[in-house]
């Protein structure tokens, strides 16, 4: 038999409205209950729930996420057995009010879309590289499969293609992205992931994709833009810090 929570959360279909969900951000053991405002009721179940049943045995390390202002999330942890770490997640955000720099893409360089050219494999291949997979010694893998998964998981409806932004050299390689996801019933955007490639690196390349998607949400309705960091990057670029949250650990 299904729990509440599996009920109100996994049977998404059958329900008009969300008011919260329990969720594990990808492949890491790093879980967030979330709620709207007046459903903070739910926390208990939630925090019982992630903890019967989104513990990995191969991985027992296993973490909490709360905003640092979220009182009552932090009393559930600490009344479930959990205690805090000094691992943090910072965020950090730009007001599309705000001026944003003209383009200014060096010779040679020009903006592209998953919209206007649809090469998946350029696209992972410059995020292998970006994320220093490559440097790592690790071997890029493309084939038919990859490629229908892609075009699969890219047509989704709330997916807009035209917001995965990136950078292409003379040659049409894909050297440095940014990922935009905005939906319009929202105020906020999500700037998810941003990357260049090590030989194209200090020529302003990751400045000039992540102002390119900015100026993208802002004609689309978005009234602020959100990156999960604390990077200098993000702050020279006009961003500021905005929220901060910790990570939460079953006490041993």
């Amino acid at each position: 038999m299904k729990s509440n929570i599996q009920l109100k959360y996994s049977d998404y279909a059958a329900f008009s409205q969300f008011f919260g969900c329990v969720v594990n951000n990808l492949g890491l053991d790093i879980v967030f209950p979330i709620v709207l405002e007046g459903y903070e009721d739910l926390y208990p179940e939630m925090v019982n729930y992630a903890k019967s049943n989104m513990v990995k045995e191969e991985t027992p390390d296993f973490l909490i996420y709360s905003g640092d202002l979220n009182v009552k999330l932090k009393k559930e942890l600490k009344k479930q057995g959990f205690i805090a770490t000094e691992g943090k997640d910072m965020v950090a955000m730009f007001d599309l009010g705000d001026s944003i720099p003209d383009a200014n893409i060096p010779e040679g360089y020009s903006i592209t879309t998953l919209e206007q050219d649809e090469d998946y494999e350029k696209y992972l291949l410059c995020m292998f590289k970006g994320f220093g997979h490559e440097e790592s010694n690790e071997v890029f893998h493309y084939d038919e499969e990859r490629e229908k998964e892609m075009k699969e998981a890219y047509t989704r409806e709330y997916l807009n293609k035209d917001l995965k932004v990136s950078i292409v050299d003379k040659e049409g390689n894909y050297v440095a992205h940014c990922g935009m996801w905005y939906d319009c019933n929202s105020e906020i955007a999500l700037i998810e992931p941003v990357c260049v490639v090590p030989e194209c690196r200090r020529l302003g390349l990751g400045r000039e994709v992540v102002y390119e998607g900015l100026r993208k949400v802002k004609l689309l309705g978005a009234k602020r833009t959100v990156v999960g960091s604390s990077q200098q990057f993000y702050y020279s670029l006009g961003m500021v810090p905005h929220k901060t949250g910790t990570l939460w650990k079953p006490v041993e």
